[in-house]
């Protein structure tokens, strides 16, 4: 059942906007603190500040080492980058069932993928070895899963966790609203 979160819509807007700017600009960063932030979990200050201590995504679009200053790349694709301090945050979801559980979100020393920077959508494909893990303890198991892809439009966040089981949409408009 997809996630109804409006108030994502502007957040997710402006790191479209920021992403295609940097990226037809030959590169750029975005703060990891964005991106986690449009991931649809409630974050305190404590986790922010952990997050903003991380540092940026370094977007570098593919062909730009080789391409004169000021040359867009204008198919939108390129990889990204960040290292750092691994950092644990603790945010929470909703299960069906068992109600509100904490998921313990690890960050890498190394987030690492492809994107794709359009007008109209972004997308992160985290490498399999350079990506955000949750784990989840639940009464009778521990569940561990890393992402692998978030792809977002004005519309909506797809937020595609290996498996299939902690998939998450969410939309960003009200259903049925004008």
């Amino acid at each position: 059942m997809p996630l109804v979160s409006p108030e994502l819509r502007a957040p997710v807007i402006e790191l479209m906007r920021v992403m295609r700017e940097h990226h037809l600009a030959g590169g750029g960063e975005v703060a990891l603190l964005d991106l986690v932030a449009v991931l649809g979990f409630r974050l305190d200050d404590q986790t922010r500040e952990l997050l903003r201590g991380r540092g940026a995504l370094r977007l570098v679009p593919y062909g730009a080492e080789a391409a004169e200053p000021g040359d867009p790349a204008g198919d939108g694709a390129g990889e990204f980058s960040n290292v750092g301090a691994p950092v644990e945050i603790v945010c929470y979801i909703t299960l069906p069932v068992l109600g509100r559980q904490p998921l313990k979100i690890t960050v890498p020393e190394r987030l690492a993928g492809d994107y794709l920077a359009l007008e109209s959508s972004w997308m992160l494909r985290f490498d399999a070895e350079a990506s955000l893990n949750a784990a989840l303890r639940l009464p009778l198991a521990r569940i561990r899963r890393r992402l692998e892809k978030v792809t977002a439009t004005p519309q909506r966040v797809d937020v595609d966790v290996e498996g299939r089981e902690f998939d998450q949409v969410i939309l960003l408009e009200v259903p049925g609203a004008p």
